[in-house]
């Protein structure tokens, strides 16, 4: 959207170049042909900039939202392959001859400074 403001900006302040006076002419000054067809070819760029800009603008928002959708669906695709692994890890823990091990407690750890 940002772009799309500067390019329009960019095409009014090209199409002030078209009026002699606005480069400090005379009123009676018919126009200055090499400015006037360069202000042309800026007009034309500026304007095929707008429409290209646009167009990605439109693609771009049917892409994004897409992806949203495919990542929301492959998240809760994994979620529910991760739940399915760590419950099958768990049946074949219960399966080991030891049955399942609970992890070690933390041991109590604690920091003791010294000044000496």
């Amino acid at each position: 959207a940002t772009r799309l403001q500067v390019l329009a900006l960019g095409a009014i302040a090209t199409a002030a170049l078209l009026q002699p006076r606005s480069l400090g002419l005379p009123a009676d000054t018919e126009g200055v042909p090499f400015v006037m067809a360069l202000t042309i070819c800026q007009l034309a760029v500026v304007g095929l900039m707008l429409v290209v800009t646009g167009y990605q603008l439109v693609l771009t928002a049917g892409v994004d939202r897409r992806t949203a959708e495919l990542c929301s669906e492959r998240r809760a695709a994994l979620v529910g392959e991760w739940k399915a692994a760590f419950v099958a890890k768990r049946a074949l823990e219960e399966q080991l001859p030891g049955g399942a091990q609970q992890p070690a407690a933390p041991a109590d750890v604690s920091l003791s400074l010294t000044t000496g």
